[in-house]
């Protein structure tokens, strides 16, 4: 007979993997439909596509199967896709684009989305096909690329909210904060897998201005205490910037999936298993070995059943270890889960957990005592930031393969 342990780690894979497929691009492209002589939308508005210049810009971790997905809508005049990996479609002109620091191809990919905007006439459509991951795949940057990189990567190894390191890209940037807008002469019309919880800063907002300011990222940055290790060009650049025009108009903007539509379909499958589950979309933000710790404890105090939990944490780097947000979620969970019912799995919906091949990991009851018995120091290879080693040993990363979404990151806590 199969003990609860190895049910329940049968089940929260299989809650995982329905959070995942309902965020997949194709399952919600479906929600637009062609008909006539243009397309319905979502709230059952319409945007006519025949008689005008219609040109693509699909950006980020889904564009490769956003953009397949909307091929039938075409002809379309010019096809701009930047996605993680190379997107193979007769007249569409396609970038590999870098995460989570942009390369010169995500430079590429980023000048040639503002050149369609510049070519799009005033009766032209431009439609943004927008995911997460894009605000590091397509850039066209105010300083030099190496200093943007570089700014970037200390923000993301300091554990910076992701909401300051948006705030700086943004400003340092032609592309964001609406500059894709500004440039379109015509009708823009954005669909979005977000994994944002506000969609106007998803990929740091290249057709929607936040009422922010260069200022607003120098003072944040003065606060974490990182300004003066910032480049020099980036400091300079953002203490001249002027103030940015307003947007002429505000963009059609549709969501099609994100973080909810995920934990919706999580929850359906933890109730069709029989879990009384409770879902708290936001919930994961912060520290990750913090919100792991709280995880772990939860599963003292809560009741039986399944909690489903969403959101992005950060991870200040401080060893010299190899790991992923969702890996150091787990770890930090598996001293209160110790000798005890419970089962956590934890990964990021695009598939890719930090500089790794595993999307995150999954603890219970007896990770503790098997990590003992191989000679691993839980604690220590937190402390390193070394979580993927002392999962990849337990047999316990969860491994996905890029998913070509992202919907931010679930953690599914079932509680015998």
């Amino acid at each position: 007979m199969r003990s609860w342990r190895d049910e329940a780690r049968e089940h929260a894979r299989a809650i995982l993997q329905a959070a995942l497929q309902a965020a997949q691009p194709q399952v919600a492209m479906r929600r637009i439909r062609r008909a006539g002589d243009g397309l319905v939308l979502p709230d059952g508005s319409r945007v006519r596509l025949a008689g005008r210049a219609v040109r693509v810009v699909a950006l980020g971790k889904a564009a490769g199967l956003m953009s397949a997905h909307a091929q039938p809508w075409g002809p379309f005049v010019e096809v701009v896709v930047s996605a993680p990996y190379k997107v193979d479609i007769p007249g569409f002109e396609a970038y590999v684009g870098s995460h989570p620091l942009p390369d010169e191809e995500s430079v590429r990919a980023g000048e040639r989305a503002l050149d369609l905007a510049r070519a799009t006439g005033p009766d032209d459509l431009l439609i943004v096909l927008l995911s997460g991951g894009a605000s590091a795949m397509a850039e066209a940057p105010d300083v030099p690329l190496a200093d943007l990189r570089r700014a970037s990567d200390l923000l993301l190894r300091s554990g910076a909210p992701i909401e300051t390191l948006n705030l700086v890209r943004r400003h340092a940037s032609r592309l964001k904060d609406g500059g894709l807008a500004r440039a379109c002469r015509g009708e823009l019309l954005v669909l979005a897998v977000s994994d944002v919880d506000d969609p106007a800063t998803l990929a740091s907002g290249p057709a929607h201005a936040d009422g922010t300011s260069a200022q607003d990222a120098l003072d944040a940055l003065r606060r974490l205490g990182l300004l003066e290790a910032m480049p020099a060009t980036l400091r300079e650049h953002l203490a001249a910037a002027p103030p940015r025009a307003p947007l002429a108009r505000t963009p059609r903007m549709h969501v099609l999936a994100d973080t909810t539509t995920a934990l919706d379909a999580a929850a359906q499958a933890a109730q069709d298993l029989g879990y009384a589950t409770r879902v708290l979309p936001g919930w994961l933000k912060g520290e990750a070995r913090e919100r792991g710790r709280e995880l772990g404890e939860q599963a003292r105090a809560m009741a039986p059943g399944a909690l489903l939990v969403g959101g992005e944490t950060t991870v200040h780097v401080v060893g010299h270890g190899k790991g992923g947000r969702n890996q150091e979620v787990a770890l930090a969970a598996v001293d209160s889960l110790s000798g005890r019912d419970a089962i956590l799995a934890t990964f990021g919906t695009d598939g890719v957990d930090g500089p790794t091949d595993a999307a995150g990991a999954i603890v219970d009851g007896l990770t503790r005592a098997r990590a003992d018995a191989l000679g691993l120091d839980g604690a220590a290879m937190l402390a390193e930031n070394d979580s993927y080693h002392h999962f990849d040993a337990l047999d316990d990363l969860v491994r996905t393969g890029p998913t070509g979404t992202n919907v931010r990151d679930i953690a599914v806590l079932l509680v015998k």
